[in-house]
């Protein structure tokens, strides 16, 4: 049977967030254009990929699976950012839609707001089924998992994944009924570049 998924390129999460950090490091060596207004240094295509990459790397952490991989979805007004591939018993492979959110940094947009990302899930899971709705919480505050609880999600799945402490990464899940969080170490990198290949 045909997915519309399966002619995606399907790469390994832990590789994709390595070259991730990698490159985050690059980066931060650039000089910044000064602006009154807050430049986010990469496009919205890489910042999908290193999230796409950082959810899948989330999820094998916290479930095992090893053999899940993800794929980006080329296509910018698609509800589906991203796609987990997994290996399902009888060799073939189950896919999993994700849509990626985020709550940006204060210096990004400090207007922004957890209840904001609540009310956009709400119009999500309206108009579609079957998606995983990721948000990147990419903003050192707490938040109270209570805030999720009892949202309608209709179909739909609601992840939030993030850094919690340094090199310590965290998923939460099951936020509507049980929330639950899983803690995880974040890949290092490999002592020489030889060892991407």
């Amino acid at each position: 049977m045909f997915n519309r998924f399966s002619q995606l390129q399907y790469l390994d999460p832990k590789r994709e967030l390595q070259f991730a950090i990698l490159n985050s490091g690059i980066s931060a060596l650039r000089l910044a254009p000064s602006s009154k207004t807050p430049l986010r240094p990469e496009h919205k295509r890489e910042l999908e990929h290193r999230q796409g990459a950082f959810f899948a790397y989330a999820r094998t952490r916290a479930d095992g699976a090893k053999s899940r991989k993800f794929g980006m979805v080329p296509i910018q007004d698609d509800p589906v950012d991203s796609v987990l591939r997994y290996e399902l018993p009888d060799g073939s492979f189950g896919y999993e839609p994700v849509q990626l959110k985020e709550l940006v940094p204060e210096e990004v947009n400090r207007h922004q707001s957890i209840r904001e990302i609540i009310e956009k899930i709400r119009i999500i899971v309206a108009c579609n089924e079957g998606l995983s709705i990721a948000v990147h919480m990419n903003r050192e505050e707490v938040t109270d998992l209570k805030d999720f609880l009892g949202l309608e999600l209709r179909g739909n799945k609601l992840w939030l994944f993030g850094l919690s402490d340094t090199n310590v990464g965290f998923l939460a899940f099951d936020l509507s009924r049980n929330p639950q969080i899983v803690e995880f170490g974040m890949p290092r990198l490999p002592s020489s570049l030889t060892e991407f290949r």
